[in-house]
């Protein structure tokens, strides 16, 4: 038994490898889901500064959100394919 196990921690295989200098968040593929926290840390103004959750709630209330869903705990989760078409709307909208 390792000692992480006798401490009562989880082994280290279930920790994931993150690619040198790019956000944890940004490591998903594209058929994964993403959490709310990892979305508002990659539209955030860098690293340290991630979108206010305040700023989410009003892009909801006015229908200009990234479509995700909650799941039955209340948490939002988005599919990472619908995070990239809904950015590029942005983008043709701003050209």
């Amino acid at each position: 038994m390792s000692s992480r196990t006798a401490a009562g921690l989880r082994p280290q295989r279930d920790t994931v490898d993150v690619l040198a200098g790019v956000p944890a968040c940004a490591c998903v593929s594209t058929d994964r889901l993403v959490s709310l926290k990892c979305l508002l840390a990659e539209l955030g103004e860098d690293e340290g500064t991630p979108l206010p959750r305040s700023t989410f709630d009003d892009w909801v209330a006015k229908g200009s959100a990234p479509r995700g869903f909650k799941l039955p705990n209340g948490q939002w989760r988005f599919r990472r394919a619908v995070i990239e078409a809904w950015l590029i709307g942005l983008e043709k909208a701003c050209s």
